[in-house]
């Protein structure tokens, strides 16, 4: 009998040194051995996680037997099971692209599109270079819902009228608040005062290359308001700019040649026309007011036809260029472009 107590209180022992826990550390990087802050290190089935530090360290307590889960938003999660006697591990993770699809960059951070309650619209580069855009408000046009891009004004230079979901009225502003790189950019008009007359305001986005344009993102309801407060009531359109990377030089060249066609021809009257039309009003007894040069229909000839002399077909030339590179301790971006209409440089 006591024999087998012995045997039992032995088999015991060792069970129960071998399940006993010990604290694991370690260090996760990605596939360029750089390490990764805040990824989270749990024991698999349980409530057991830590988070890593500003050098990739991590330290939990586990079993032998138990299985790491190592996860971080972009990267592939990696499970590594504890054996033996190693206490120490360096976990390599490897980068997951599609997931950061799901990743939406708002004003103080980023978040899932699933857990925002609103609706945000993101335009990528990749979208934007499927269109011929010489400008930012063309490149806005047709590439997110619920963003109503048009011209409104003739004057040269003169912005497009954006506006998101509709018209709203709690700031007086048609227009949607930019935030370019972080820069707040408002609209303004001519006369300094509030902008809810878009037509012939100036265009403060002229400057933008939109080859320069990594991604926009389109704010609407809460998701706008809850950071940007009143100011961003009309939405938000959030700018991203290609910014400079360490690496190889590299050096990105486009051309584009475009053919731009006169409009429609659209029936109109002609001077004389025009002339009879205002004579014909004063026959039925409606006041207009007819120039001295309309008084006589007979002597008039056709006139001069303005959308002959106002339109047509040309050459649109544009060519872009960026040079990118540098060092882990300083980066450079440098771009340009050249715009030429019908032998004149824009």
């Amino acid at each position: 009998m006591k024999r087998l107590l012995l045997v039992l209180l032995c088999t015991l022992s060792i069970f129960s040194a071998f399940t006993q826990s010990r604290k694991i550390s370690g260090i996760v990087k990605d596939n360029k051995a750089i390490p990764l802050p805040g990824a989270t290190v749990s024991i698999k089935g349980t409530q057991n996680l830590v988070s890593t530090g500003n050098a990739g360290e991590f330290s939990i307590n586990a079993n032998t037997g138990d299985v790491l889960v190592i996860s971080v938003v972009g990267y592939k999660t990696k499970e590594q099971k504890i054996s033996g006697e190693v206490s120490t591990f360096n976990i390599n993770l490897s980068e997951d692209y599609s997931t950061l699809q799901d990743v939406v960059v708002v004003g103080y951070g980023q978040t899932k599109k699933s857990d925002l309650s609103s609706a945000v619209g993101t335009i990528s580069s990749a979208t934007l270079a499927k269109t011929i855009n010489v400008t930012l408000d063309e490149a806005l046009q047709g590439k997110a819902a619920n963003l109503y891009v048009s011209q409104t004004s003739g004057q040269p230079g003169a912005a497009a009228s954006v506006i998101i979901r509709g018209v709203s009225t709690v700031t007086g502003n048609y227009q949607p608040l930019y935030v370019i790189d972080g820069v707040q950019i408002r609209p303004s008009t001519p006369t300094g005062g509030t902008y809810n007359l878009p037509t012939g305001f100036a265009n403060q986005l002229a400057g933008i290359n939109p080859d320069d344009i990594e991604n926009i993102s389109v704010l609407q309801g809460p998701a706008a308001t809850s950071i940007y407060g009143a100011a961003g009531a009309n939405g938000v359109l959030m700018i991203t700019t290609k910014h400079c990377k360490s690496g190889p030089t590299k050096v990105t060249a486009s051309s584009l040649l475009t053919i731009q066609d006169r409009p429609e021809k659209l029936p109109v009257m002609n001077l004389q026309q025009y002339a009879l039309y205002l004579q014909k009003f004063q026959s039925l007894g409606i006041y207009v007011s007819i120039s001295p040069e309309l008084v006589d229909p007979s002597i008039l000839g056709p006139g001069t036809d303005w959308q002959d002399a106002l339109f047509r077909r040309t050459n649109l030339y544009k060519h872009s260029l960026a040079i990118s590179g540098g060092t882990e301790k300083s980066t450079f971006y440098f771009s340009g472009d050249y715009l030429k209409q019908d032998g004149v440089a824009l």
